[in-house]
């Protein structure tokens, strides 16, 4: 019979994974453990999110006694992972092609923050495309859905309360310009989430999107 998430522990790891990025980085603000340059800001928070993914794993293991395959980690399957980099592709051009058509339409202007990401160092762009794949999908898809899926017997329910929490905290850095290919990546991860369970294939499909748009496309304009 399978685990029910119904524990206090559980609610707390739900809170980590929803809201800890936002809490942390608001509890932290004027903090440059590495500077107060961009790129010292950017692995600031990159550190918070891996520290962030470290307590909510402990949490699994030790307050909540489950296994990390409770959350969607599942033995490494290439079929799966390359169906992931394909619906990344696919989700990038759907992006791409709603974007040119708002644009012209609301005339709209890129987002502050892909221009700045984009001139980053290449390993720190890489390190933060992976750390962003990695964290967010282990906080929004993984654990958000599977625990609420389990609490309310609806796992479509917890895709869609995690994905409106995911592009709501992408707002203030990205804005509405952002926040369209924002919320067309959350609905295709996320459906592709729901239908595969299997998160080491959702996060090569958040990496996929990251680096086109953070480092492809913007080297090709």
């Amino acid at each position: 019979m399978k685990k029910k998430s119904n524990n206090i522990y559980t609610y707390l790891g739900l809170f980590i994974s929803l809201f800890g990025i936002t809490l942390l980085s608001s509890l932290l603000k004027g903090i440059y453990l590495f500077g107060s340059s961009y790129g010292g800001k950017i692995n600031f928070s990159n550190l918070q999110k891996w520290i962030l993914v470290l307590f909510l794993v402990l949490l699994i293991k030790y307050l909540e006694k489950r296994k990390i395959t409770s959350i969607g980690f599942k033995s490494i399957q290439i079929k799966t992972i390359l169906k992931g980099v394909i619906m990344g592709l696919l989700a990038v051009v759907v992006s791409i092609l709603t974007l040119g058509l708002l644009f012209n339409i609301l005339g709209l202007e890129e987002p502050s923050t892909l221009g700045a990401v984009s001139q980053l160092p290449i390993i720190l762009q890489l390190v933060t495309i992976t750390t962003a794949a990695i964290t967010e999908e282990i906080f929004y898809r993984g654990y958000a859905i599977e625990r609420l899926g389990e609490i309310t017997d609806k796992y479509l329910l917890g895709g869609i309360i995690s994905g409106i929490i995911f592009v709501a905290i992408h707002f203030p850095a990205w804005g509405i310009a952002g926040a369209i290919p924002q919320i067309i990546f959350t609905i295709f991860i996320t459906a592709f989430y729901l239908k595969k369970r299997d998160l080491t294939a959702a996060i090569a499909m958040h990496w996929t999107i990251n680096f086109l748009m953070i480092m492809v496309l913007p080297a090709l304009m």
